[in-house]
């Protein structure tokens, strides 16, 4: 693993550094990526893992390092060495002793955490065993391993798995496919937050799931691990922390090959600004690199997998090899062959005894083409690249994205013209930062290689630094440059032999992007008077692009979201919950912008429903009892404790034109909609009167057969949610409730039986509305009044009724009710203040009430006053209140019944009471109702 930082000195170099001190108090904590992680999204991930812990843990001193694994061939060499990893048999040590040489000036405390993700758990178990038996004490060192496609966790650390992660599931039925060693099992559930994101990575993002769906979990892990960390006195050395692994020759081998393989797999451009022979010679350390790691994965797949799985990986692999000109030597046959034997052959290409099966024989090399004035390019034939066998090779272990097919393009025809003078050249490479690059920190250090102890120049302006190489052939050139763009030019020297310039232009960027302005689409049409209520719990975030900026962070309830470019992102936020929103940007060299002003937005599912539907309009008595449908009105319900607008609603309906809303409704308030002020019967101007609140909104007449209403939210942006809806005409056949003419009372000396029609009003905390059983008609007990005496028998505007029964008394609470007709049942009156309803008799006449103690025809009176009226007298209310006074005779579990009556003169007063208390006398008339109940004081 070749290790570009732009900030710090690393590379692959011995280490350097000055003699350093391994403290005793402290944490270090090392991230290691996954697959296919480009050295940004690292960083980025780190970052966020930083901010998260700074935020949620109370432990100090801690250090959070990235030891970066990149790709290498495109990806192809860490597919091989992801397979051979995930059957304990890795082919290579190359990338676990880079990381570690990088770390190892970065770590200066004995306490050590290393932190894996994906592919990275296999380099942190490797990790682990290294440096356990290299200066570094058990007790002084942990690992916690998120997103494990590994069978264990080294030092028996913890792990994080979600049952969600797709990558490592797969992982699971291929380890059972093939018969190695499963990962460990999932030990958590984590949401999905990315559902686009490809089937076989979703659920496996380090920042994009793990850390935003288990933060809290994440940090208390690390925080725990941390804190039984020991500081354990060792005989490290004195140069650090613990002892570096050393450079050999095989992975000098493999460094050069990765060299100029990664650029060209990635890019097809060839790195090394140089002639055909150096490029040629290039080319085939990249192809040695790769069929030494082919050969390895097919002696591994010979005798642990099958023999198809070795002939895909080894097709995948030659897809990515570009194979050596005929003019020039296999680098096998020069430098190479020596690490082909010996220590650097069982170390790369074999972590086993079993020795390694012979290279495989390169095809013969086409013959030179004539001379010619204009030479003609080679032909490649497409249809006979090698293509991997079924079942395909096991694209492991990544943080996101796809997975990758490695593409390299042949040299161009100018490299393929070598020339003898071009040969003689010396070869220099820039490693890190690459040309174009913008960085955030005016100190840098340039990592590049060239002939072993060559000396490097490099220009800047009038200016020139200069460093040499190690005997590698590495070199580092540490910068200091002001803010702004820089040209600089590198030259490699031994002896009279110099190498062509090599550009490379630096931006220094150490301005942060201004703040930016974000906005909430969905606010756009908030329903609150104030700030931002919305019925949805998906918002869209959007932004201007800044001139500054590259890529933008939604902040959401103080904490940090997925970097995205672009200008808007969707939020998923929580109903029932205000949601507080906010935005970064960064620009390309990564400076943060400050924090942008913070959007509050509440998220209700139904801040509003349909309460009441008052569809059979009104009735005039005064006049003619004409039924007015004209006098109609459809009531909504706020439910929140904001005072909202409804002009953002309108309402849909199976019977007529849509009706838009407008008006203004107070918190837990109810706002009637009427479709005009007043309306003319027989001549006369009847006026909508009531004490509710209403508005105004013309709409066509309701049918009386029966509609579906819908109460529908137009977002802004488009779009329509559904906030609330009536009962399919279906579900009832018609209005499931109220009525059109319904019987609310009758008087028995004329027989007369009096109609009138009642609103279908909602149920008390009701929260389908399509559902029936949601809906009651209206008791007629609350009654908003018409001008000149006609009635509306709903509750327009204001609480719905209580759905009271015909006859019967609630005493205190109206939960405390007695109806009549049914069995005696325990009573308690309480202080006695109660109130008697006598629906049954019509509006307008008198009526009676007593009250007995005993039963019907044997019984004694009680006393019982009515306000304004005396004893008994009930007035012409359909309810009346009452002060009920039990004697001292009576007692718990006595017998007691409400006597009412309609009246007319004396209200038959004595041929009643003697009916009740006797039975000496029939009652007058049958418009009468008794309530029996059992006195229970509580």
């Amino acid at each position: 693993m070749i290790v570009p930082l732009l900030l710090v000195p690393l590379g692959l170099l011995e280490s350097t550094a000055t003699e350093q001190h391994c403290q005793d108090i402290g944490f270090s904590v090392v991230y290691v990526n996954g697959i296919f992680t480009n050295e940004q999204k690292a960083r980025d991930d780190l970052f966020f893992l930083i901010e998260e812990f700074k935020r949620k843990s109370t432990i100090s001193g801690v250090k959070m390092l990235n030891g970066y694994n990149p790709s290498h061939l495109a990806g192809a060499a860490d597919l091989v060495q992801a397979v051979s990893q995930a059957i304990g048999k890795p082919v290579s040590n190359y990338d676990r002793d880079t990381i570690l040489r990088q770390i190892h000036s970065e770590v200066k405390t004995r306490k050590i955490l290393l932190v894996g993700h994906s592919q990275g758990t296999f380099y942190t178990n490797e990790m682990y065993d290294y440096l356990v038996q290299n200066g570094v004490p058990r007790k002084s060192i942990s690992i916690y391993n998120l997103a494990t496609p590994a069978s264990r966790v080294a030092g028996s650390g913890p792990y994080l798995t979600s049952a969600n992660d797709n990558l490592v599931n797969k992982v699971r039925e291929w380890s059972a496919m093939y018969g190695s060693l499963p990962p460990l099992d999932a030990n958590i559930l984590i949401p999905v937050l990315n559902p686009d994101v490809d089937e076989l990575w979703r659920g496996h993002s380090f920042s994009g799931e793990y850390l935003a769906g288990a933060s809290a979990r994440i940090v208390d892990d690390i925080s725990h691990e941390l804190a039984r960390l020991v500081a354990e006195e060792t005989a490290a050395p004195s140069n650090g922390c613990f002892t570096p692994p050393p450079m050999t020759l095989a992975q000098k081998v493999q460094h050069a090959g990765f060299v100029v393989g990664d650029p060209l797999a990635s890019t097809a451009l060839a790195v090394l600004q140089t002639t055909g022979a150096v490029a040629q010679r290039a080319y085939g350390a990249a192809g040695a690199a790769a069929r030494i790691i082919g050969d390895a994965l097919a002696h591994i797949f010979s005798t642990e997998l099958s023999s198809a799985s070795a002939q895909g990986a080894a097709a995948a692999l030659a897809i990515a090899s570009p194979q050596p000109q005929s003019d020039q030597p296999d680098i096998q046959s020069t430098e190479t062959s020596n690490t082909l034997s010996g220590e650097g052959a069982s170390q790369l290409a074999f972590a086993s005894d079993v020795a390694p099966p012979p290279p495989p024989q390169s095809p013969e090399p086409p013959p030179a083409p004539p001379p010619s004035e204009t030479p003609q390019p080679e032909t490649t034939d497409q249809e006979s690249t090698p293509q991997p066998s079924e079942p395909p090779i096991m694209p492991l272990h990544g943080s996101g994205g796809g997975s990758p097919t490695p593409v390299v393009q042949q040299p161009d025809e100018a490299e393929e013209s070598v020339s003898s003078e071009a040969e003689e050249s010396v070869p220099i490479a820039i490693l890190s930062p690459t040309d174009g690059d913008a960085l955030a920190n005016a100190s840098f250090s340039v990592i590049g290689t060239s002939t072993p102890n060559a000396a490097i120049t490099v220009r800047h302006g009038e200016d020139s630094y200069e460093t040499e190489a190690d005997d590698a052939g590495d070199w580092t050139l540490p910068l200091d440059l002001e803010e702004g763009t820089h040209e600089l030019s590198f030259v490699a020297r031994v002896g009279e032999k110099e190498s062509d310039a090599l550009p490379l232009s630096i931006t220094i960027d150490l301005t942060a992007p201004e703040v930016p302005t974000l906005s909430v689409v969905e606010c756009g049409s908030s329903l609150a008077v104030g700030g931002c209520l919305i019925p949805t719990d998906e918002v869209t975030v959007s932004w201007e692009l800044l001139p500054s900026a590259s890529s933008y962070a939604v902040v959401v309830n103080g904490e940090e979201g997925e970097i995205v470019q672009g200008s808007e992102q969707a939020i998923q936020i929580e109903f029932g919950a205000t949601t507080t929103l906010a935005l970064v940007a960064y620009d390309a060299a990564g400076n943060r912008s400050p924090v942008s002003h913070v959007e509050e937005v509440r998220a209700e599912t139904q801040p509003l429903v349909i309460n009441e539907v008052g569809w059979g309009g009104s009735w005039i008595s005064s006049v003619n009892r004409v039924i007015v449908p004209q006098n109609q009105w459809i009531e909504i319900l706020n439910t929140t404790e904001q005072e909202l607008d409804v002009s953002q609603l309108s309402i849909s309906r199976t019977g007529g034109a849509p009706i838009q809303l407008t008006g203004i409704v107070q918190a837990h308030g109810a706002l009637a909609i009427i479709p005009h002020s007043s309306t003319e019967v027989s001549g006369k101007e009847r006026k909508f009167v009531f004490t509710g609140q209403k508005v105004v909104v013309p709409f066509e007449a309701l049918s009386v057969d029966g509609e579906q209403l819908s109460l529908l939210w137009n977002a802004a942006g488009g779009g329509v949610r559904v906030l609330d809806s009536t009962p399919e005409v279906a579900a009832c056949g018609g209005w499931c409730e109220g009525a059109a003419l319904a019987e609310i009372g009758s008087i028995a000396t004329t027989g007369v039986v009096a109609k009138a029609p009642l609103s279908m009003e909602r149920k008390q905390g009701a929260a389908d509305g399509t559902s029936p059983s949601s809906w009651q008609r209206n008791d007629s007990y609350a009654a908003s009044i018409l001008g000149y005496g006609g009635e509306v028998w709903g509750t327009p505007g204001q609480p719905n009724s209580a759905a009271l029964p015909e006859a019967g008394i609630y005493c205190g609470e109206r939960s405390n009710l007695l109806a009549a007709g049914d069995a005696p049942v325990p009573f308690d009156p309480g202080d006695g203040k109660c109130e008697l309803l006598s629906r049954f008799v019509s509006l307008g006449k008198t009526r009676w009430g007593y009250v007995f103690k005993g039963e019907v025809g044997n019984a004694e009176e009680v006393k019982m006053t009515v306000s304004n009226h005396g004893f008994t007298h009930l007035g012409i209310g359909l309810a009346k209140t009452v002060i009920l006074v039990l004697p001292e005779d009576v007692h718990p579990g006595d017998t007691l019944f409400f006597a009412l009556w309609e009246g007319g003169g004396d209200g038959h007063k004595d041929d009643f009471l003697a009916y009740f208390s006797d039975g000496s006398a029939e009652p007058p008339h049958q418009n009468f109702r008794v309530v029996p109940w059992v006195y229970q004081p509580e």
